[in-house]
């Protein structure tokens, strides 16, 4: 094949890989945010970073949902979870204090995420 023919192929063949990405927007992927009351960290990103983050994964299709629970020490507490996301839960057995963020698509956890510095190298991106 000559070079012009493989760039083309080439094109076509991202193109369609890049398909996936697009149909899980469809899909209703979004970030869930676990914070707790009494979590400092979680108080520090809200105001640096919270507002910035939503309308970048807003203008990337992605959706957002927070949620607080009582207290970092039991971030498991079955009635601080909506009955909806108690799967996301169940899913991370080991899950301790917060900030959590988890990418979801559909019922499909993507990627789970504990603390602010991981946030910046795993989750961040995705609202740029």
């Amino acid at each position: 094949m000559r070079r012009r023919e493989l760039l083309t192929l080439g094109a076509g063949v991202a193109g369609v890989l890049a398909l996936p990405a697009t149909r899980a927007k469809a899909d209703g992927r979004m970030v869930l945010y676990v914070s707790a009351r009494d979590c400092h960290y979680c108080r520090e990103w809200e105001q640096y970073h919270r507002e910035t983050f939503v309308q970048g994964l807003s203008k990337n299709g992605i959706g957002w949902r927070e949620l607080e629970v009582t207290t970092l020490h039991d971030v498991k507490r079955d009635s601080d979870w909506p009955a909806e996301i108690k799967w996301v839960r169940d899913a991370n057995p080991a899950m301790k204090g917060t900030p959590w963020f988890f990418v979801i698509n559909g019922r499909t956890i993507e990627k789970a995420i504990f603390g602010t510095v991981r946030w910046q190298t795993a989750i961040a991106p995705l609202a740029v």
